[in-house]
């Protein structure tokens, strides 16, 4: 993988489902996780599918989605960011130090995993984010929980940002989604999709 490029499946400005307030939201291309029913199984191949775009050029496109929107944080998804460690840490540099947006990332591993690698890069980022949504989707344990697609996986607060809001964000049920044309014939879908109880 590129040091100073992200290789993406999809970017968005406005989203709205993907955290609190309106959000930028990123969907980087590649993932090894294979979880059953994935909603975005065209995220998983590491080398087709996806477009490279600088960092530079992705920060720059936020920070333009900043004057023209009451912008309150990015949304970091997939894909697997974590396949992406380098690019990804020279991304929320930038947002660090240089915007007061929030940041929000998912990830097929576990937390622990993440702690567990002697890693300095995966040391920043977990240092840096305020909330990491982590685990594998399971499909059997989809119970509409906010910002998560399987009752597996953890909200973990990593910054004092919304920690008072903790519990009220870990209990809600309150699921949405957003559809976007990509052009006339493609649609893509933010968000994780309200499971009916009759649903399998």
């Amino acid at each position: 993988m590129e040091n100073n490029k992200l290789y993406l499946y999809y970017r968005a400005s406005g989203i709205k489902t993907l955290g609190p307030g309106i959000r930028y939201a990123i969907w980087t291309q590649g993932c090894i996780h294979n979880c059953k029913n994935c909603i975005a199984p065209d995220t998983h191949p590491l080398d087709k599918n996806g477009y490279w775009l600088s960092v530079e050029e992705l920060y720059l496109e936020i920070e333009e989605s900043i004057k023209k929107e009451n912008l309150r944080g990015v949304t970091i998804s997939g894909g697997e960011p974590f396949l992406q460690i380098s690019p990804l840490v020279k991304l929320i540099k930038m947002l660090k130090e240089k915007t007061q947006l929030d940041i929000i990332c998912f990830t097929g591993f576990d937390y622990s995993q993440l702690k567990n690698k002697k890693d300095e890069n995966t040391k920043y980022i977990l240092a840096n984010i305020d909330i990491l949504i982590d685990g594998k989707y399971v499909e059997e344990k989809n119970e509409n929980n906010y910002l998560r697609g399987s009752s597996n996986q953890n909200m973990i607060f990593l910054s004092e940002r919304y920690k008072k809001y903790e519990n009220d964000m870990k209990n809600l049920k309150n699921r949405n989604i957003e559809i976007m044309w990509i052009n006339d014939k493609e649609i893509f879908i933010a968000g994780i999709p309200y499971k009916e109880s009759g649903d399998k």
